[in-house]
């Protein structure tokens, strides 16, 4: 396949499956929407267990709440960037 027939490929694709993929983008972007505002949540909660069960209320457990509460953010990130791979139609199960 020459450059000519992959571009007159994807403009025809385009043209028959363009309002199918704008439907999957747009789901895509609310469903990233939907687990970054649950992940910031469940975060939040985690930095404030953790900081509430400290002994000591000292800089040290603010800091370590902030890095396993960033360690956690950074996880479900990936997950949900994978969510939204398969919710778009790529198939993303093998690393999930």
């Amino acid at each position: 396949m020459d450059q000519g027939t992959i571009i007159s490929y994807i403009i025809k694709y385009l043209q028959e499956n363009g309002l199918n993929m704008l439907g999957k983008f747009f789901l895509g972007v609310l469903v990233f929407v939907v687990f970054y505002i649950v992940s910031k949540k469940i975060v939040a909660r985690i930095r404030h267990r953790i900081e509430s069960n400290s002994l000591q209320s000292d800089v040290y457990a603010q800091r370590v709440s902030q890095l396993v509460g960033s360690m956690v953010f950074i996880l479900l990130m990936i997950f949900a960037v994978l969510a939204v791979f398969q919710v778009i139609g790529f198939d993303v199960a093998i690393l999930m």
